[in-house]
């Protein structure tokens, strides 16, 4: 083993033991006017121990931990952390992109959620497209008196709510609430068609409540995170399982003016609106079993709408769906 130079010595780290830590500890009582200048010179030189972080865990911790007379402070030592830059909705989409890269694009749980879709829109945009029987029946029956104006009215604020309510539910998925959200929308769209049988003829503002805002509000909490959930398992394969679920809403469609053809004139309002009920009671029950979120929900991502109309190529993009429902859903 080679041996250093004569005259270079080399420097020696001291090895720390428990008394050293306790008398180093201990010193920081002692006045710096009554220690030893070997001792100054160390304390003068040591770093502090003190971080930002303790400062935002213990406020008293800025008091408490003065530097003291003589010592060297870090400049680093009250620097503020840096803000996190703002987080747009397209640096939210790729910041999720690592999540969705792997995709089941099959199996149990994502066919069972397919069909969940599927019948949460047969229930809530079928009835919604089914509106031209109830216009019929209330021109011809209870609401006599009403232009035809007036009684589009009512379907046309159902449809409004079911698509403006994606704002609430849209959110509430995002956080993690998507099964609060589909059990409460079934919840008030089911009590709403109950409520909507029980109305008296000449009405407007009970079947306006019921079927418009009512029914509305609950076909809004369903029918978006029915939709989105599917993204959650499939990749490759996701158009054609978006096509099933949404042609839920066509075949709902035709199933309901059916339906309410034929049992208006031998079973009355109340009891046809019963049925109906009694079908969505099913059928939302069996949706709520099958479907399920598979994505985590988005955790410490805050970003307002605000922050969505910045986003040019976004607002692009969604100004197309925006005229294609103008010309799709139009009063009867």
């Amino acid at each position: 083993m080679l041996s250093p130079p004569e005259g270079l010595e080399l420097s020696r780290q001291p090895r720390l033991t428990v008394d050293t830590e306790i008398r180093q500890n201990t010193s920081l009582t002692t006045p710096l006017s009554a220690r030893s200048p070997r001792t100054r010179i160390r304390l003068a030189g040591r770093p502090s121990t003190t971080s930002t972080e303790s400062y935002g865990r213990n406020p008293r911790a800025r008091f408490n931990d003065r530097p003291l007379s003589g010592a060297s402070m870090s400049p680093t030592r009250f620097a503020t952390p840096p803000s996190p830059p703002p987080v747009s909705f397209s640096m939210h989409l790729r910041e999720m992109d690592h999540l969705t890269e792997e995709h089941p694009d099959g199996g149990s749980d994502a066919w069972l959620t397919v069909i969940g879709g599927f019948l949460v829109c047969f229930c809530t945009a079928g009835v919604a497209q089914s509106f031209g029987a109830f216009q019929d029946y209330y021109k011809r029956n209870t609401l006599v008196e009403r232009t035809p104006s007036d009684i589009s009215w009512i379907g046309s604020v159902q449809i409004f709510f079911m698509f403006a309510m994606g704002i609430v539910s849209g959110r509430l998925l995002d956080n993690g609430y998507f099964h609060t959200c589909l059990l409460g929308g079934s919840l008030l769209y089911l009590i709403s068609i109950f409520l909507l049988s029980l109305v008296k003829p000449d009405r407007y503002y009970q079947n306006m409540l019921s079927q418009g805002v009512g029914m509305g509000i609950g076909q809004g909490l369903l029918f978006l995170p029915s939709i989105t959930v599917i993204s959650h398992y499939f990749c490759q394969r996701r158009a054609l399982a978006m096509s099933i679920v949404m042609s839920g809403s066509s075949i709902g469609g035709v199933i309901y003016p059916i339906l309410l053809n034929s049992t208006l004139p031998r079973w009355g309002f109340a009891w046809s609106i019963r049925a109906v009920g009694f079908i969505d009671l099913g059928l939302l029950f069996i949706a709520n079993m099958f479907m399920a979120p598979r994505l985590p929900m988005s955790e410490g991502t805050k970003w307002a709408l605000k922050s969505i109309w910045k986003d040019w190529g976004y607002i692009a993009y969604m100004t197309g769906p925006f005229l294609v429902m103008w010309g799709l859903y139009f009063p009867c």
